[in-house]
């Protein structure tokens, strides 16, 4: 935690309520918040998807009112003038900003050249461009990818040089929003010190997250909100002595890494399985996947993990049917090459803003369903608690929210094999607990799902069979179950790292 915290005030919210909604008097993500935050102070705020965690971070960068469209009531000052005195450019220059989706942030194509966007961009000399940058990259040791191109990086890489980026200007204030999404352990761990980094340089950093273990011992303030108001406020210290029984009767996830434990779902009455022929992928002599056949149970959830870069998406998109002439998957009955496997699957990526393309969440599941029906979707919607949002638009709903209805269409999709790519990122524990049911669900009625994960606690809520990849290989495949759990226990230890310092 941050032991240079000031009583100056950088961040002063009286009686403030947002709504992008005009009119709507029943759509007010934020209502009556009061809230102050000291220069220098780490704040935490949690809550479930779509209480408003977004909307507040962005009244902190200025996105609100300057790029989102909303009605805002109430004082909001930084650093003692009112909110409207600032323009987005002048924002720039005092907040860094890191979103959920580092991607939808870059401007350039290359590492350097996106460092030195921000600079240039405020008209700065070419020296203190070259030195901000030589500065930047030795701190988050990126000298290696500074000519890369920024599409070739893994989720991990691209966060942190998102974090890079945003450090170019020096801000006083870190923006962070669900800054751990689809990193592997050794990202947390960066992404960690990172913020510690920031924090003994006595910035304020201000994080809106659902994964909790890596940030014990960081942040000063914990702000919980619920429904846009904020339900309760307590120090770090406090906050991280709560028992993981205690928070997730609140809503939100394990505070401790410790606590993890696996109760693997029973296997399924289905004996088949799919069978995958062996893959090769590579490009100019240098092979990034390299996979033997590999066989999946039919009726059960297969989870591979293993670290950002390991081959587990490229992998994914050749079950998809996205590589021409590349792998074969067959059964006893029946054989499916990539056009035959577009037809049986449906793949969910882990940027589900880009495959939401309805005008509204009642029309987004109708467009999968095999016979569209609007009685039908809104049965759907009601299972996880989206049937009020039946009218929204999808892009205007939370990240979360956009997950589990990205899962909804797949699942209305009624097609055998479901391949989800990070599908828990941005959901809060009863989220990602009533999203794991759906899954399950799906897996008894001999759907087959393969599923991408970073997250511990839904990897050992819904694994079945495990695929741990390495550098384009597989290191290991095994069943998970009663007596084999530690097994998959002993896979996720890379974390261990983390929470040790927790401990």
């Amino acid at each position: 935690m941050n032991s240079v915290t000031s009583n100056t005030e950088l961040l002063n919210l009286r009686n403030v309520s947002v709504r992008y909604e005009h009119h709507d008097t029943s759509s007010w993500s934020l209502k009556n918040i009061d809230l102050q935050v000291a220069k220098g102070e780490v704040v935490l705020f949690c809550g479930a998807s779509g209480c408003g965690k977004s909307t507040l971070l962005r009244l902190a960068n200025g996105l609100i009112p300057h790029y989102f469209d909303a009605d805002v009531e109430g004082s909001i000052q930084v650093q003692g003038k009112d909110l409207e005195h600032f323009n987005l450019a002048l924002m720039a220059r005092q907040v860094g900003s890191v979103f959920q989706n580092p991607s939808s942030q870059f401007f350039a194509t290359t590492v350097e050249d996106e460092l030195a966007f921000s600079l240039e961009n405020q008209g700065y000399p070419v020296a203190s461009i070259n030195q901000r940058i030589a500065d930047i990259t030795e701190q988050f040791s990126l000298q290696d990818q500074l000519p890369q191109s920024i599409f070739e990086l893994s989720s991990g890489q691209q966060q942190k040089l998102a974090c890079a980026s945003a450090s170019m200007l020096n801000p006083d204030v870190y923006v962070l929003d669900e800054p751990s999404a689809n990193l592997d352990a050794e990202g947390i761990a960066m992404l960690r010190a990172t913020i510690k980094r920031w924090s003994t340089q006595g910035k304020t950093v201000l994080i809106a997250e659902h994964r909790l273990y890596y940030l014990n011992g960081l942040v000063d303030r914990v702000v919980h909100i619920a429904d846009g108001q904020i339900r309760d406020t307590m120090t770090g210290e406090q906050f991280f002595s709560c028992s993981s029984h205690t928070l997730k009767q609140q809503g939100l996830r394990s505070a401790h890494f410790t606590d993890l434990c696996c109760s693997p779902p029973p296997t399924s009455e289905f004996a088949d399985s799919y069978q995958l022929s062996p893959i090769q992928l590579g490009r100019n002599g240098q092979m990034w996947l390299d996979m033997p056949s590999i066989s999946f149970p039919k009726g059960q959830v297969t989870t591979i993990i293993g670290a950002n870069g390991a081959g587990k998406s490229s992998l994914m998109k050749v079950l998809a049917g996205q590589y021409r002439d590349k792998g074969v998957l067959n059964d006893n009955q029946t054989q499916w090459r990539w056009r035959a496997l577009q037809r049986h699957s449906f793949f969910v990526s882990q940027h589900v803003h880009q495959q939401l393309i309805a005008d509204s969440v009642l029309e987004e599941i109708q467009l999968s369903m095999p016979e569209p029906s609007e009685q039908g979707a809104r049965e759907w919607l009601h299972q996880v608690g989206l049937e009020a949002l039946a009218d929204k638009h999808p892009l205007a709903m939370s990240r979360g929210q956009q997950q589990r209805l990205a899962l909804l269409t797949a699942l209305a999709s009624e097609r055998e094999l479901l391949l989800l790519d990070e599908p828990t990122s941005g959901l809060d524990w009863r989220n990602m607990t009533a999203l794991s049911e759906l899954i399950l669900t799906a897996c008894r009625s001999n759907r087959t799902v393969i599923v991408i994960s970073h997250d511990p606690e839904f990897i050992t809520k819904v694994s079945q069979q495990v695929l741990v990849l390495e550098s384009g290989y597989l290191k290991s495949q095994f069943d998970v179950s009663a007596d084999q759990g530690q097994q998959l226990l002993a896979e996720l230890r890379s974390f261990k790292k983390i929470s040790a310092l927790n401990t």
